[in-house]
């Protein structure tokens, strides 16, 4: 019913996709298939209509993920509050575990935040800092 109403709808149309960790990984994996099925003759919306602003995100795919949708998907915006461990993963995992997938974040569309002006401490909870309410925060302060 969505794709039928958004077919029909001749007005100008933008579409935002957001999401936090994993949702945000799922946001890129959802941009992607919606930018192939827009090229494909899909809802009709050009690729620089779609928007993603991408929230703590773990890497979304492979280096052949990446080199395919990176060109593809104009309107991308990922925030990383720098003290978030999430946004490393998979990447810190050992090759040899990931049967030798090497996983990728794209590239230049990183806004990062909260970088230590001092070394971290051990008592520091890495998790705190991945909380969606820390993420609202920042971006309520800096888009004001």
């Amino acid at each position: 019913r969505f794709v039928t109403t958004i077919k029909n709808d001749t007005t100008p149309k933008i579409i935002i996709i957001t999401g936090h960790s994993l949702g945000a990984a799922v946001a890129v994996l959802e941009t992607a298939y919606l930018i192939e099925s827009t090229d494909n003759g899909g809802l009709g919306i050009p690729a620089k209509d779609v928007h993603l602003i991408a929230l703590a995100e773990p890497c979304p795919g492979t280096t052949g993920f990446v080199k395919c949708y990176e060109p593809k998907i104009k309107n991308y915006k990922w925030f990383w509050n720098a003290l978030d461990i999430v946004p490393l993963a998979p990447t810190l995992i050992p090759k040899r575990l990931t049967g030798g997938v090497n996983y990728k974040h794209f590239k230049g569309r990183l806004i990062s935040f909260d970088h230590p002006k001092k070394p971290i401490t051990t008592r520091l909870n890495p998790l705190k800092k991945h909380k969606l309410q820390y993420y609202v925060e920042y971006i309520n302060k800096k888009y004001k």
